[in-house]
């Protein structure tokens, strides 16, 4: 579970998403850029949840594929763990989405404060459990991390003249 959300994590926040948005949001100002990264926020999340939800019902079929030919309660766990790490899909989304203002504005604390929080919920679970750390709850340290580091980066978002649709009387 560990491996899955860190992968997903670096790839998104390093890579495809961040890189995608970021020309983008650099070429826009005022209330277009407030309405484009609302729309990506709906969007992204939404397919976060639903990615989700593909890959907890399929869980034991991905494990299948990876691990052909491993031990029926080996493939189990593994599918079990998968489920959980699922969690943290719609969370990670939102975190590489939300740096892109950060970014483009060539400040990298906050992104940086939001990894390191993404991290902290399970490196704490880790050091207090020792040993004795299961798969699920640690799975569910990097949901909760997930959330907490989108929550981390809304002040870069409000400072860089973001503000949500309700807010900016589009709702």
């Amino acid at each position: 579970g560990m491996f899955i959300t860190e992968a997903i994590r670096t790839s998104l926040g390093a890579g495809l998403l961040s890189a995608a948005a970021l020309p983008v949001w650099s070429r826009l100002s005022g209330v277009r850029r407030t309405q484009w990264l609302n729309n990506q926020m709906r969007f992204w999340l939404a397919f976060g949840l639903a990615l989700c939800f593909i890959m907890m019902l399929t869980a034991s079929l991905i494990v299948r594929l990876i691990g052909p030919g491993a031990d029926a309660g080996i493939l189990a766990g593994a599918a079990v763990t998968l489920r959980y790490a699922a969690l943290a899909v719609p969370g990670l989304f939102l975190q590489a989405l939300l740096a892109v203002p950060s970014q483009a504005g060539g400040s990298y604390v906050l992104p940086g404060l939001a990894s390191l929080i993404f991290n902290l919920p399970a490196v704490t679970y880790l050091a207090c459990c020792g040993k004795d750390a299961q798969p699920a709850p640690l799975c569910l340290c990097f949901a909760g991390g997930s959330v907490a580091a989108a929550v981390v980066l809304l002040p870069g978002l409000k400072a860089a003249g973001w503000r949500p649709l309700i807010a900016a009387g589009h709702f």
